[in-house]
């Protein structure tokens, strides 16, 4: 994984820092589309709509668990 810090990296970096095998999922009300546009996604290993239900949460929770 890159550590570019670009955008909303800067809140994972102190986190990669400790702990380089942490897994981030980014969430946002933008869509994906524009998160991909927009931002860096180089290490994040998901992302999340906002508003989610409780059930998209667990299964994003479940496949960083995998």
């Amino acid at each position: 994984r890159g550590r570019d810090v670009t955008g909303v990296q800067t809140c994972a970096l102190p986190i990669w820092q400790l702990r380089p095998d942490v897994k981030v999922v980014l969430t946002s009300g933008y869509d994906s589309g524009e998160m991909v546009r927009e931002h860096d996604w180089d290490g994040f290993d998901g992302f999340i709509q906002k508003p989610c239900d409780m059930e998209t949460f667990k299964d994003m929770v479940r496949q960083m668990c995998e």
